[in-house]
């Protein structure tokens, strides 16, 4: 995996992927996985523009990051504690 991000990186000239994914897949996964971490720490719209970001430049390029970045942070919160509710009853989005 390590070698094909890396390859994928130097092909799309992103060299912040490898340091995004990095973060993604280590830092920010750990905080999300804490059961005791308050939603509102868990995620901010600058975690959701840095999990999009590494997102697009995995793949295609989209110009949704204006959208991405525009979002209340309330509106986050409301998002993201629905969804942790989900996970913790075992319910399926």
């Amino acid at each position: 995996y390590d070698e094909v991000l890396v390859t994928l990186a130097e092909s799309k000239k992103v060299a912040d992927l490898v340091e995004l994914d990095r973060w993604l897949h280590n830092e920010y996964s750990q905080l999300v996985l804490k059961k005791n971490v308050p939603v509102k720490k868990a995620l901010k719209v600058e975690h959701v523009a840095q999990v999009m970001k590494w997102k697009l430049m995995r793949g295609a390029f989209r110009p949704l990051m204006g959208k991405v970045k525009s979002n209340p942070q309330q509106v986050c919160d409301e998002a993201w504690t629905a969804a942790a509710e989900k996970w913790d009853s075992g319910v399926e989005a």
